[in-house]
């Protein structure tokens, strides 16, 4: 569905004037044949096979990450985002921590 319709949040381009629910008509079967978003989304093959790469999860070369139990502390948190680049984390964790850890 995501690839036919898009994403504006993911900037994933889908077919003009296909919506997620004409999408779903067409994926379940119920999208008549004779309208013009059927013909649509059938001339958009490529459109679709190349948003598929983007929408599948999960992505192509996506790690595997062992999640632990464990109750992460503060400063354990702070590496894992500066290990992970997760910059806007570091940016906003004084407004946040007193709530999480």
């Amino acid at each position: 569905m995501k690839a036919m319709a898009g994403c504006k949040s993911d900037k994933v381009a889908g077919i003009c004037n296909v919506g997620e629910k004409t999408a779903i008509k067409y994926l379940n079967g119920n999208l008549k044949s004779t309208t013009k978003a059927y013909k649509d989304i059938k001339d958009s093959k490529d459109l679709i096979e190349s948003n598929m790469k983007l929408v599948d999860l999960p992505m192509e070369g996506t790690g595997k990450f062992r999640l632990n139990k464990d109750r992460m502390d503060l400063p354990a948190f702070m590496k894992l985002c500066e290990d992970y680049g997760f910059q806007s984390f570091l940016r906003d964790i004084w407004e946040w921590k007193h709530y999480v850890f």
